[in-house]
């Protein structure tokens, strides 16, 4: 399994098919293995599709710590500095989605174009999801990270 040391930490990625650089970048708690198989390969059909386990998930290490979108988002940059990658597509669901506007606020240049899914800006003039969906999120609790992440 491949891992790169980044700010000190190891984090676990996949990199599937050739082409233009494109990073899956995943949602709270969310590993990279609740990706649904059919859309990096489909996706991988044209474009080199980086996938990986943000700190603190799935195969990657999870430090004591607080962790913040502007951490996620450098252990992003410090990936693609290891891979070697000077730009790239990213595409971010949820907290994902977050880390990916964080990335194009604040690494431009390393940006080629964001893809967002239910996500948010945050801060203070985010708007919170309605409650039924709030409702629909917390009974995933019960399923593993691949039946959350298909669900």
């Amino acid at each position: 399994m491949p891992y790169a040391h980044v700010n000190g930490i190891n984090l676990h990625y996949d990199i599937y098919g050739q082409g233009q650089p494109l990073v899956f970048i995943n949602g709270l708690g969310q590993p990279s293995i609740a990706w649904e198989p059919e859309l990096i390969q489909a996706m991988a059909q044209t474009h080199q599709v980086v996938t990986y386990d943000n700190r603190g998930t799935g195969l990657s290490d999870k430090p004591d710590e607080a962790y913040s979108i502007a951490q996620f988002a450098s252990d992003a940059i410090a990936l693609l500095d290891v891979l070697n990658i000077p730009r790239a597509h990213m595409f971010g669901v949820s907290m994902g989605g977050m880390i990916a506007q964080e990335l194009g606020a604040h690494y431009p240049q390393r940006v080629a174009s964001l893809i967002l899914g239910c996500t948010t800006p945050g801060g203070k003039n985010a708007v919170a999801a309605p409650p039924e969906s709030m409702k629909m999120l917390a009974g995933r609790a019960s399923m593993t990270p691949a039946e959350a992440g298909r669900e």
